[in-house]
């Protein structure tokens, strides 16, 4: 089969195309997939900005109530996993699942660990060091993102 000058011109390229192929398939795939990530990451900030946009008067005027329906509201809508907010100590202070009212958040978790593996926290971090993905206890990946709400000034 591979005796006459065609074959043995022919096979070479053609292994050699097809691993140059693979190889640029291959880089191609993470290429876009990074682009993927960095595109969610963007969007879900944006709407982690809505949020506190959203929410910003009701804690200004300190109308919980007005606090809770936001949270209920935004924290129902497909695609969001849940939605909570806690105070500096972390105290979970409103949370669109009211069984972990009241709790402290783990900073030794994936998502806080970043921020408080020194002795005092990070103050600010860019917007890919605010999410982390990670599959959660219904088995499902999750792209969670956390965003500072930081006190204004009246």
């Amino acid at each position: 089969m591979f005796n006459n000058f065609a074959s043995k011109a022919i096979v070479p390229v053609a292994l050699s195309l097809t691993g140059f192929v693979i190889i640029c398939s291959i880089f191609l795939y993470s290429s876009i997939k990074g682009d993927y990530m960095k595109d969610a990451v963007r969007q879900e900030t944006s709407l982690a900005n809505t949020v506190v946009g959203s929410t910003r008067y009701s804690m200004m005027t300190d109308d919980r109530e007005s606090l809770y329906q936001i949270i209920d509201s935004i924290g129902s809508q497909k695609g969001i996993e849940h939605l909570r907010i806690f105070n500096k100590e972390g105290v979970i202070m409103f949370s669109s699942n009211a069984g972990e009212l009241n709790q402290v958040v783990d900073k030794t978790t994936v998502g806080c660990v970043e921020c408080h593996s020194g002795s005092e926290p990070a103050v600010h971090l860019g917007s890919m060091e605010l999410a982390r993905r990670f599959v959660n206890a219904k088995n499902h990946n999750v792209l969670a993102i956390t965003v500072p709400i930081y006190n204004d000034a009246h």
